[in-house]
């Protein structure tokens, strides 16, 4: 999540780590299957899924894909 408040604020940023894939807050479960209820996600959380998705949409359409 601090890299999407980083880049929220406009600032740059470099990400890195000792695996692979990277994970935290959306990868570690916290979404609808674990709440039931998409209204209990907001903030930064909310806003990092709605543009993970956008993504994921706009790789589908250029026939891509995005590893997560």
């Amino acid at each position: 999540m601090a890299a999407f408040a980083t880049r929220a604020a406009e600032a740059s940023i470099v990400l890195a780590a000792p695996r692979p894939n990277l994970g935290g807050t959306l990868s570690g479960g916290l979404s609808w299957t674990d709440i039931g209820d998409t209204r209990a996600v907001g903030g930064l959380v909310r806003r990092a899924r709605i543009d993970v998705g956008e993504l994921q949409r706009a790789l589908a359409d250029a026939g891509q894909a995005l590893a997560l």
